[in-house]
Parts: structure tokens; sequence; C-alpha cells
């Protein structure tokens, strides 16, 4: 039973920790998305974002624990933006750029695999080029 305590206790500490720099990485970019751009684009200086990384802060050292329900939620909305994302890119890298490729390729007649059959062939076997005898000497 102590070897599952120990890994309770590691898995705890791993969490807090999380949550602690969760909470440290969310204070400093709340306060550059809500301060310092608007600052750099000369608008009023406001304290609100201040306060409220401030409270991040204090909250991510202070008592980590009350951020890993918040730092549960974002990892579960990374993790389904990212199904989606990878779906949607590779769903438009193929229409867009993988299946024009073929279709153009199959119009012009090209086949880079070698795909036609030849019922005069005897193999359909591609040598390959014999290799001197030092070519695994200087690779690059």
């Amino acid at each position: 039973m102590g070897l599952l305590q120990d890994l309770a206790k590691k898995h705890k500490e791993t969490e807090i920790r999380q949550a602690r720099h969760f909470g440290l990485l969310l204070g400093i970019l709340w306060l550059f998305f809500f301060a310092l751009i608007p600052l750099l684009r000369r608008h009023v200086f406001v304290l609100w974002p201040w306060s409220v990384a401030a409270c991040l802060w204090i909250t991510a050292l202070a008592a980590p624990q009350a951020l890993r329900v918040v730092h549960r939620g974002w990892v579960w909305l990374g993790g389904a933006l990212g199904w989606l994302n990878t779906r949607l890119i590779l769903s438009l890298l193929y229409f867009i750029v993988i299946l024009p490729t073929g279709l153009v390729m199959r119009l012009v007649g090209r086949d880079p695999m070698r795909r036609r059959l030849d019922p005069t062939a005897d193999s359909y076997r591609v040598l390959a080029k014999p290799r001197e005898r030092n070519h695994l000497e200087r690779p690059y």
C-alpha cells in the first residue's frame, strides 16, 4: 500500500506544481494582452489588469490548489481545440494540396511509382545502383 500512497502523493504534488505554473503564466499573459498591448497602442493606463494579475500570482503562490479546477478546464479546452484543429487543418491540406496534385498527375499521365501493368515484363523489381565501398565514411 505504500507504493500507491507514494504515487498518489507525487501525482498531487505534480498537479499543484502545474497549477502554480499555470497561475503565474496566466497572470503574465493577462498583463500582456490587457495592459501592455493597450499601453503600447497609446491607450489610457488602467489598473484593473494589474489587480487581476496580482490576484492570479498571489493565488498561484499561496494556494495553487484553488487553480486546479481552472487548470483542468484549460487543459480540456486545449485538447478539444487541438483535436478540432488537427482534423480541420489536415482535411484542408488534403483537399487543397494533395487531391488536386494527384488529379493533375493522373491527367498528364505521370506515375512516379510505376504502377502500370506490363504483361511483357519478367519482374517489376527496380535494381538499385551499387554504392561505393566508403559511402558511409563522409555522410554529409
